[in-house]
């Protein structure tokens, strides 16, 4: 945390929720003006919507982060998770390779960000090799 008499920077929490922040100094709270925004992760689409094992998606959306960090994409099938490999990152485009040791069938994207989770609203499909469309 770094504090001098105009600012305050500190690190947001895990688990914080967006509202009204309060600070307290010897005992004094002063509330916040204005709300702070938690900004979460969104997936709006991901295209093709069906790839084989080994292929590479793109996932389309926003507040994943300029830079990748630590941050992270994973496919889940039978509720095993696994990471695809980044191929390119930005806060609204990830372009992303799934493994190919997952099998083909139906999997949910998940985009971890800074510990924020956003996850597909819908069920993509991995299909047999060859049947990969290419992404741009």
């Amino acid at each position: 945390m770094v504090w001098c008499d105009s600012q305050i920077v500190a690190l947001v929490p895990s688990g914080a929720t967006s509202g009204p922040i309060t600070v307290v100094v010897n005992g004094i709270s002063a509330p916040s003006s204005t709300a702070f925004q938690i900004n979460n992760p969104i997936i709006n689409s991901v295209a093709p919507p069906s790839a084989a094992p080994g292929g590479t998606i793109r996932v389309i959306g926003t507040g994943f982060g300029a830079t990748q960090g630590s941050s992270l994409v994973q496919f889940t099938q039978n509720g095993v998770a696994v990471s695809g490999t980044i191929v390119s990152w930005s806060d609204t485009s990830i372009r992303v390779t799934i493994s190919a040791n997952l099998a083909t069938g139906p999997y949910s994207i998940t985009v971890t960000e800074n510990g924020l989770v956003a996850r597909t609203a819908y069920r993509n499909s991995l299909t047999r090799d060859g049947d990969d469309p290419e992404v741009e």
